[in-house]
């Protein structure tokens, strides 16, 4: 950091200076006005500061009214601290550090509300790309056409799949961090919060109207071969779970799914009793996919279980509560939760249209 700080802290010296000089010149025996004209500044404040030089025979502040703070000022010093030095990165990391290590349980407003009054402030960057005019034209133009081809029985019939990531802590975290105002955030290479100690698990899941209808767990970087052999192992559960209907199996245009070895692979399968048929799908479209919405959630019980009960150790007790969150979102009393994304589905396909294609609140 360069340059002078000006935060609250730099302020507060400034007044002490200031009082103390004004002490000085009333030792002097100077009066309230020019002592006012020599300092530049106004005669009530020199006569409040002789006032309080008479009633308590201190410079400091007086204790303000209201509840305490709920982070003292040597916490916050100590988070400042480790932000400054890129050991934490967002108002998260920091309720999850004051739990773990001071077993002082905040909110997130709370935390928040303490980094402000330091002078720092929330820098964010936008972790995708927009949407370019031509995805936004294939968008429009795929949404148009399921607008006249898919009913809502179509839609129902649809299983979506995808993969995702679970962190010990932090699952629902945005690409921001906590900086000083005055810190220049351009100047700076933006970092993101690496993976928590303990290491993180990835899962692939697909989802239909009932609810999880199957899921892998892996911790290596996903390959074509090995996507391969998870269609393999769990499209013949997938036809029980929907039945001897033809169904429509959806992916999005991730490497792995677009690679010649999984169209092969996925066109002999298809040909199998009962069929699917391979869903187009538009570039750019995570608000088309329900089960985005479902990853989300996922991961903020993931994150609250990890308020209650402290961080997983390891990646096996991660595993186990992730299993145990797929569990209950599969109990029969959260199978309403997919029979409204289900429905929500033509409304988010005329929402693609009516904003020619861009993004859409879903």
């Amino acid at each position: 950091m360069s340059g002078k700080t000006k935060g609250p802290s730099a302020s507060r010296h400034a007044r002490l200076a200031t009082r103390a000089k004004i002490a000085q010149l009333l030792g002097k025996g100077l009066g309230n006005r020019a002592i006012a004209r020599k300092l530049k500044i106004s005669p009530g404040t020199v006569t409040k500061l002789r006032k309080r030089l008479e009633a308590t025979h201190s410079l400091a502040d007086r204790p303000r009214s209201g509840r305490p703070k709920k982070i003292s000022e040597k916490k916050v010093q100590e988070i400042l601290v480790a932000l400054k030095r890129n050991r934490l990165y967002t108002a998260l990391d920091c309720q999850h550090y004051l739990a773990e290590v001071h077993g002082l349980k905040v909110s997130l407003a709370t935390v928040c509300s303490a980094l402000k009054r330091a002078g720092f402030s929330s820098y964010r960057i936008q972790s995708k790309p927009e949407i370019t005019k031509a995805q936004e034209i294939k968008r429009l133009n795929q949404t148009r056409l399921w607008s006249t081809t898919m009913s809502k029985n179509d839609w129902y019939r649809v299983v979506f799949t995808d993969e995702t990531s679970f962190r010990r802590v932090g699952n629902t975290f945005k690409p921001s961090r906590w900086l000083p105002k005055e810190d220049g955030f351009e100047d700076r290479k933006y970092r993101q919060k690496p993976t928590s100690g303990g290491g993180s698990i990835s899962a692939w899941m697909a989802i239909s109207p009932e609810g999880i209808i199957a899921y892998e767990f892996f911790t290596e970087a996903l390959k074509a071969p090995n996507y391969v052999a998870i269609l393999q192992k769990h499209l013949p559960t997938i036809r029980n779970r929907m039945g001897r209907k033809r169904f429509f199996f959806e992916q999005d245009n991730a490497s792995i799914h677009t690679a010649k070895i999984t169209k092969a692979t996925l066109l002999n399968l298809s040909k199998k009793a009962p069929k699917f048929e391979i869903l187009p799908w538009p570039p750019k479209s995570p608000d088309l996919s329900l089960i985005e919405n479902l990853f989300y959630n996922l991961k903020c019980r993931v994150d609250k279980l990890a308020i209650q009960r402290g961080a997983p150790e390891n990646v096996e007790e991660l595993k186990s509560r992730v299993i145990e969150t797929i569990n209950y979102y599969n109990e029969p009393a959260q199978r309403h939760y997919f029979q409204k994304l289900y429905d929500s589905l033509p409304k988010r396909v005329n929402a693609v249209i009516k904003a020619k294609g861009g993004n859409t609140e879903f």
